[in-house]
């Protein structure tokens, strides 16, 4: 909403222009209908209604004339609520409401507001992806309802359930009734949020007044509300206000449990984007506001199925596999000192260097977990963007389970026993020293963790292999330099020439291969099993895609009647949206 007050002479001229997310109505100034005021408003209201069918963004335009006495008195009035504390917005909104009445209509525009290139397709992606879409919105019912069938919402398939109640008890009736409806229904059988096992889909429009009915908390009706909406497989809100969509995001994010992003372009969606989870920003003709508070900023809507379906389920299984190995190394180490107190009398002694304890974690194997976390692609973004269903692995926390944490401590309490009790058999009987014993077993702990962190790894980069060869280097250059140069330093005994003499002993290299082999072999027997026997469907996904390469699915052959001559061409990025054609022959 706007109001442009322009001064003609000694009058000032009131222009009110009505947008879609405004929440004051104004009063127009009333009329007969055979009047010619009437004829124009009857007039307006049919081009309005045709607008709204053609799916155009409508501007309704009004004015009132003042003159300078009443102006003068209402702008004070207004300075001194604007300077008040005390039910400021109420008293504004009554200021503004006071000025906007025994308006003039002017009459109406309708602007053709194009979809951006790529919003049906990501929409049908996200919904293919099990993500529930809400479409919050200022737009008439009429206007509203067309967008949602041009950008893929609606289909022509799905029931369309209408919620336009005026009081609290008819928007309780009509809730009631489509939640009985659907219950007595025996061919729905509902799967999870937003998806329903039925011939025909239904989509839920509710408009502004209606909202303020079910919104209020006092009316009890926001869990029937929500219990409708989860049946319906779209969910359109029209008519609402920005306070309305700041507030439905927050009862659908406490009352469902659940992950919401809130994705706008303008002012009028900054307080529903700080409401959600995520927040996205799209930067456009609208100004700049929502980008400043949002989390994410996009140049276009199509760019958030990449920021969901291939960033999003990347991210959220690289999260998921570096937590666990970092549980898992951890682990592995701790139970190898706790193995030699049942050798020293629970003492408190260990068999490593002080510094080997404490750069363990610190330098030696903190790269491969980073390497996991930042840079590893578990399924490429062409196969993610084309099988939008893989996302379910993160929207339903498939990747780290409460009973993983636990297999992965089984697997580590597995490797240290094997590592300690190599090295233990292998040196019985001899003379060794605590320094060395406790050395090679720390170069055991470190070659098993990089060898599982290798069979951990989806996508072999350069800085994968690196992370890994870092690590060693950093071990045995370290463990060169200080055992040279330190005899006793920091005030402790330490491991002064042990690593020299490890180099030289055979059974050090052996105790090393054979506790590597033994401790990581089930895990590589048992993820060898998984995948070839039950895969999942992001392992499905990636078997299918090399066996269409096998096939030669991604090859192009062409045939010249005139010449008589053959071409073969390779595509490259198969099945993907940028496929690339390069001549072979």
């Amino acid at each position: 909403m706007s109001i442009v007050v322009r001064q003609i002479g000694s009058q000032e001229i009131v222009l009110y222009t009505k947008g879609a997310d405004s929440s004051i109505m104004p009063v127009l100034v009333p009329c007969s209908h055979n009047s010619p005021e009437g004829i124009l408003r009857e007039q307006t209201q049919q081009q309005l209604d045709r607008y709204a069918r053609e799916g155009l963004r409508i501007l309704v335009m009004a004015k009132r004339t003042l003159n300078s006495a009443d102006y003068t008195d209402w702008w004070a009035r207004h300075q001194e609520i604007e300077m008040s504390l005390e039910n400021r917005e109420r008293r504004l909104r009554d200021s503004f409401a006071k000025l906007e009445s025994n308006l003039t209509l002017l009459g109406a525009t309708g602007i053709e507001d194009r979809l951006q290139d790529g919003v049906p397709e990501t929409i049908a992606s996200l919904l293919s992806a099990g993500i529930s879409v809400w479409v919050l919105t200022g737009d008439k019912p009429e206007t509203a309802i067309n967008i949602a069938y041009s950008a893929k919402l609606f289909t022509q398939q799905m029931e369309l359930i209408r919620l336009t109640a005026r009081s609290r008890d008819a928007a309780e009736t009509a809730i009631n009734f489509y939640l009985t409806d659907m219950e007595n229904d025996k061919t729905t059988s509902t799967l999870g949020y937003g998806q329903s096992l039925r011939k025909k889909q239904r989509a839920l429009v509710v408009d502004g007044k209606t909202l303020t009915f079910i919104l209020d908390p006092k009316s009890k009706l926001i869990l029937p509300f929500l219990r409708l909406s989860k049946r319906c497989a779209s969910v359109l809100c029209c008519r609402s206000t920005p306070l309305q969509k700041a507030y439905l995001v927050k009862v659908v994010k406490e009352e469902l449990n659940l992950r919401t992003l809130a994705i706008g372009d303008g002012a009028n969606d900054v307080s529903m984007i700080q409401m959600a989870d995520v927040g996205v920003g799209i930067s456009g003709q609208e100004g700049m506001q929502a980008v400043m508070a949002a989390d994410f900023t996009l140049p276009r809507f199509r760019y958030l199925e990449r920021l969901l379906l291939a960033h999003g389920y990347w991210c959220y299984d690289r999260l998921s596999r570096m937590i666990l190995y970092f549980f898992y190394k951890n682990a592995a180490f701790v139970f190898l000192i706790f193995w030699y107190q049942l050798y020293c009398g629970f003492s408190g002694q260990v068999m490593m260097d002080q510094m080997y304890l404490m750069l363990y974690n610190l330098i030696f194997t903190s790269l491969p977990p980073l390497a996991i976390g930042v840079y590893d692609k578990r399924v490429a973004e062409d196969l993610l963007l084309k099988n939008p269903y893989l996302y379910k692995n993160g929207r339903l926390g498939v990747a780290y389970r409460p009973h993983d944490f636990w297999l992965i401590l089984l697997d580590a309490l597995y490797q240290s026993l094997v590592i300690f009790f190599v090295a233990l058999c292998a040196y019985a009987e001899s003379d060794v020293g605590i320094w060395e014993f406790g050395t090679t077993i720390t170069a055991s702990c470190l070659f098993a963790n990089l060898v599982h962190c290798a069979i951990e790894i989806r996508s072999w980069t350069v800085l994968h292999v690196l992370s890994i060869v870092l690590s060693l280097g950093s071990f045995y250059l370290f463990a060169i330099v200080y055992d040279s140069v330190c005899m006793n330093c920091f005030g402790v005994r330490s491991s002064y020439w042990v690593i020299f003499v490890c180099f030289a002993s055979a059974v050090h290299w052996l105790v090393i291969m054979l506790s590597t082999v033994v401790a990581v072999l089930p895990r590589l027997l048992l993820t060898t099993v998984r995948i070839s026997l039950c895969p999942d469907d992001s392992t499905k996904v990636i078997l299918q895609s090399k066996r269409e390469r096998s096939r030669g699915e991604a090859l192009l052959v062409t045939w010249s009647r005139s010449t008589s001559a053959s071409s073969i061409y390779r595509i490259t990025d198969y099945g993907s949206k940028n496929q690339i054609i390069t001549t072979i022959t």
